[in-house]
């Protein structure tokens, strides 16, 4: 009877610990992947395949996700404008909120898919997490210090192929939104001009498989691009 209790105990641990595991290591980004949209654009008959990002939508003041169709094979992401040379210190950004919010202290490890397109290339990019959610008004910066930086050279010698970035944080705590974008006026961002064809001026970063962990728990992902 005491073998058979030692087994179930013993057993009853390893479960409660993959539970526990499982809970810490789940991606706190809803639709991180933008496979998940909405109703399609009706404006736009041609391009039925761009749509309105599920969960990012109802933070980011309605900006899309772009959601193509590639022999039969879907494949969603969306983007940020970081620059405009027609407009002064224009943005956009894209928002989210976290399936729980961060601890105090906790480690946070978060990672992205990127690809810069463009008649420039620019040095920033950045993350932003806060308590609270932001009225995001369309072309406006919003000035605020990043929680996350990436290196600053990425953009500058890298533009123009999907690579991935990440990088760990120290949670304040309460944190449950999760800004994309450049945080940095036209004065502190740099530039370096294109050579690839490309039919924008201003300067956007494709994004995907947007992850994020807590509790220094790192997972691989397989990404699509």
């Amino acid at each position: 009877m005491k073998v058979f209790e030692l087994f179930i105990g013993k057993h009853l641990f390893i479960v409660l610990a993959f539970i526990c595991f499982q809970a810490k290591s789940q991606n706190l980004i809803p639709n991180g992947n933008f496979e998940s949209t909405v109703a399609p654009l009706a404006y736009d008959k041609k391009v039925t395949s761009i749509k309105f990002s599920e969960y990012w939508g109802n933070y980011s003041n309605g900006f899309l996700c772009y959601h193509s169709i590639d022999s039969n094979k879907s494949c969603g992401y969306s983007r940020v404008a970081v620059y405009n040379p027609w407009s002064k210190d224009s943005r956009s950004y894209l928002q989210n909120k976290l399936i729980r919010p961060l601890e105090k202290g906790e480690s946070c490890y978060f990672k992205i898919m990127v690809n810069p397109d463009g008649k420039y290339y620019c040095n920033r990019f950045s993350i932003l997490l806060l308590k609270d959610s932001l009225d995001i008004i369309q072309n406006k910066l919003i000035e605020l210090q990043p929680t996350l930086e990436f290196n600053s050279n990425y953009f500058i010698k890298n533009g123009g192929e999907w690579e991935l970035l990440s990088g760990y944080f120290i949670a304040q705590g309460g944190e449950q939104f999760i800004i994309i974008g450049n945080f940095y006026p036209d004065r502190k961002t740099y530039l370096k001009r294109n050579r690839r064809k490309t039919y924008s001026v201003r300067t956007e970063v494709y994004i995907d498989n947007c992850e994020l962990y807590g509790s220094f728990i790192k997972q691989e992902s397989t990404f699509s691009h």
